[in-house]
């Protein structure tokens, strides 16, 4: 039988392996927070890159015109009152980054490139609560005029919870084998 203090050390031991080995998910949230407040958004918009992607040999030969924008949410309440930096995403760094990853790297789609640019955006930048992503192609090859063809993403970290219990058996050796199982490298 688990004492309470070998309950709490278990699961305290299990807590510290999740929070340095599991990776967040990505998901689509909602523009408010938990609570109903509002979070901060600094936008950045139609940032002009040349670069190659695309499904036909032309498009990852010959480089073409995106235009990136991006919506950057998170709390910049305390940032604006104590006017600091730090408490705040430095906007020229993610329009840095931005430029890097969509001229360094090279994908079929553009709905890669929304994907993987708005991972690497809230990897870089763990302050940001959410991100949403714009990847504007306006010399998509198309053949009929139009201004541009996109990809609209919105993607935000979510808070993952993962219990573990066990009422048959040996339930100190399941549980036991459970966190150990969940240290074992991934």
């Amino acid at each position: 039988m688990f004492s309470e203090e070998s309950m709490a050390a278990e699961f305290s031991e299990c807590m510290m392996f999740l929070q340095t080995n599991v990776h967040l998910l990505l998901q689509t949230v909602s523009v408010d927070r938990e609570g109903g407040e509002s979070m901060y958004c600094i936008r950045i918009v139609d940032l002009e890159n040349y670069a190659n992607h695309g499904l036909l040999k032309e498009e990852n030969t010959l480089q073409q015109k995106f235009l990136i924008s991006a919506n950057l949410y998170l709390d910049t309440r305390k940032a604006g009152i104590c006017d600091d930096m730090e408490l705040s995403v430095d906007y020229n760094e993610v329009c840095h980054l931005i430029y890097d990853y969509v001229k360094d790297n090279t994908f079929g789609l553009i709905e890669t490139v929304s994907e993987e640019l708005a991972e690497e955006i809230l990897i870089s930048f763990p302050i940001l609560e959410k991100v949403d992503v714009e990847v504007k192609k306006p010399w998509a090859p198309i053949g009929l005029p139009l201004s541009y063809v996109s990809v609209d993403i919105t993607r935000g970290w979510h808070t993952a919870y993962l219990s573990i219990g066990s009422n048959m058996g040996e339930k100190e050796k399941n549980l036991t084998g459970a966190i150990s199982e969940l240290s074992k490298d991934m």
